[in-house]
């Protein structure tokens, strides 16, 4: 809610906001770059595997390429340790970062 608007200054009170900060408490897969996959395999891989959207997956793929890794998906090391596996098959290079 808006509230108390003077001149060129507003102020906004927040009242009961909730975060789900759980996937912080959650595994990382971490995947690296390298000079020999395409953008197309990698967004693919990520599509089909880490089942994310295109865009997302187009955008996790812009960030491996120009920080050198990024996280591909958060989740139960349970969870993470099949993905890791397919994407060490597919030449991916990744690991997984517990909290």
């Amino acid at each position: 809610m808006m509230t108390g608007t003077t001149g060129e200054t507003s102020t906004l009170e927040l009242e009961d906001v909730k975060l789900d900060l759980s996937f912080m408490e959650d595994s990382k897969l971490i995947l690296f770059n390298d000079d020999h996959n395409s953008f197309d395999k990698v967004i693919m891989a990520l599509i089909i595997y880490c089942q994310v959207s295109a865009a997302k997956a187009a955008e996790i793929a812009m960030k491996v390429h120009n920080d050198g890794k990024a996280v591909a998906k958060y989740g139960s090391r349970d969870k993470l340790e099949p993905i890791a596996k397919v994407f060490g098959e597919l030449d991916l290079t990744c690991e997984i970062e517990d909290p």
